[in-house]
Parts: structure tokens; sequence; C-alpha cells
């Protein structure tokens, strides 16, 4: 068993490929979507991920071109290696608030969703802006989205259209407020 562990344990992008796997533990995942949300090459990926279908972490479906991975909830050390990299691979506020140094207009980030591991909201990630087209928002969710290993599900919102969702009591605010959530940045104007 020791021997297992140090083999997975033993690249950082075999790890976050891991944790991708298992943060989402009722969807499949592909070697594409790991590489867009960990910064990598595609055949990168793959190669992490058939090293966990060898460790018997992970189970591979569909044909060698298409190919589609999910959780090996039967191993022995699923609950302990999935809580254990939940933890390590979830940013927290300092981590967020790093990814979004030096965007300007930022009036409040929340996460939710697999960012608090809860799947029952729709979004990780809101952010409410002065700006809501730009790109150094989705530059810093990029940044968010290689911490976490995860695809990042996000909503931008301008500080007018944020308020009128508020009062209309929105269903999107409603699923990521009423859910686990925590405010990472909040200011006022």
């Amino acid at each position: 068993m020791f021997r297992d562990l140090a083999t997975l344990m033993n690249s950082p992008l075999r790890i976050k490929a891991l944790a991708y796997i298992l943060k989402r533990p009722n969807e499949e995942g592909t070697a594409q979507e790991l590489a867009s949300a960990a910064g990598t090459t595609r055949e990168a990926a793959l190669r992490e991920l058939n090293a966990l279908v060898r460790l018997s972490m992970v189970r591979a479906r569909g044909t060698v071109r298409d190919r589609k991975f999910v959780p090996e909830e039967n191993d022995l050390l699923y609950e302990p290696i999935r809580n254990l990299l939940i933890s390590a691979t979830t940013p927290d506020k300092k981590d967020i608030l790093n990814a979004f140094r030096g965007v300007r207009g930022l009036r409040l980030i929340v996460t939710a969703g697999a960012l608090m591991d809860d799947p029952r909201s729709g979004v990780d990630l809101l952010v409410v802006s002065r700006s809501r087209s730009d790109a150094a928002i989705a530059k810093a969710v990029k940044k968010v989205e290689a911490i976490a290993a995860i695809p990042i599900r996000y909503a931008v919102l301008g500080v007018e259209e944020y308020e009128g969702r508020k009062q209309a009591y929105d269903r999107m605010l409603r699923d990521i407020f009423e859910y686990s959530h925590e405010v990472v940045l909040e200011k006022s104007d």
C-alpha cells in the first residue's frame, strides 16, 4: 500500500487529476477537461489519468480516443484520499484574493458550489464588478481553476444587475446564498 501511495502522489499533475475526478463523483471527466482546468496539455492530462487507472483509483469508460474517467468508489483509499484532496486543493480566501489581485472595480466575490464541496449550487464563484467584461476577471478565474483542479462555473454581474437580481430574489443568487457559501470580498461604494 505504501508503494501505491507513493506512486499516487508522484506528480503534482497526478494529484490535480485525482482531485479533479474525486471532486466530481457523479460526473465523467475527460483528459481535455482536466487539461483546461489544470492549465496543461491533453497528453499530459491523459498520461496522469491513465496512471490513476493503473492504480485502481479511477475507472475509464469508452474508446481510447474518447475516454471518460470516473472515480473508483470501491477502492479502500477512496474516502480518505478524497477528503485529503478536497481540503488540500480547495482554494481558501487568501488564494482567491491573490488570484483576483489587480482586478479593478470588484465589489463582491462569493464562493459556493464545488468550491464549498456542495454540489447543490449551480455557480461556484460569483463576481460582482463595475466592469462585467473585464478580461482580468476571466484570467483570475483561470488561476482559481488551476488551484482547484476543476472547471469553475462562475457568474460575473454588474453592480446594478446584482442589486436588481437581489431584490427580485433571483434563483441563481438564491441557490448561492441558501447553500454553503463564503463571502471572500465585499466592498461598498
